[in-house]
């Protein structure tokens, strides 16, 4: 004689079915960058890469006009010093910029360890931001996270989080 009753194998079984489909889509849903060939990488990940190396080389040189086509309108930023701020606050002073040449770039912003998480049409991306010094010093790491969505044909950041650390962390 079974333990188990009817309602109860029932229960069990729905639970089961349900954890395996939740499961095969938050896999399905959800890609990293150091994929191996015999995981699929997401059709995002390259257009959202392109698009961030074309902010960090705006962002390094001071381009407003890049600045200003990245964040989106209804922008809620966060620094990584605790503040936060909207779109318009964090333009200030960025609008019509003319940016730096190359020479005179201080220090040059790049992503690396990009991991994507798709939700349907919106895409968190969590990277780590490294900021190096022209001239040598040490470099700055921040831990970023941007929620990114599809506005005008375009990626652009609704959300954004930066939380400075020491790159020993991640040793």
């Amino acid at each position: 004689m079974s333990v188990f009753t009817l309602p109860t194998r029932l229960l069990a079984t729905s639970i089961c079915c349900l954890s395996l489909v939740f499961a095969s889509q938050a896999g399905a849903q959800s890609t990293t960058p150091t994929a191996t060939n015999d995981e699929q990488v997401h059709p995002l990940q390259q257009p959202i890469q392109q698009r961030l190396d074309w902010f960090m080389q705006g962002a390094s040189r001071g381009d407003g006009d890049v600045h200003g086509e990245f964040w989106h309108a209804e922008l809620t930023y966060t620094s990584s010093s605790g503040q936060r701020m909207d779109k318009h606050q964090l333009m200030q002073g960025m609008w019509g910029s003319a940016p730096l040449r190359d020479e005179q770039v201080t220090q040059w912003y790049h992503a690396r360890e990009l991991e994507l998480t798709v939700l349907d049409d919106v895409v968190i991306a969590n990277f780590i931001l490294v900021a190096e010094p022209v001239d040598g010093s040490e470099a700055s790491y921040f831990y970023n996270t941007g929620v990114l969505v599809e506005d005008e044909g375009e990626w652009r950041a609704i959300n954004w989080n930066a939380t400075r650390f020491s790159d020993s962390a991640t040793r």
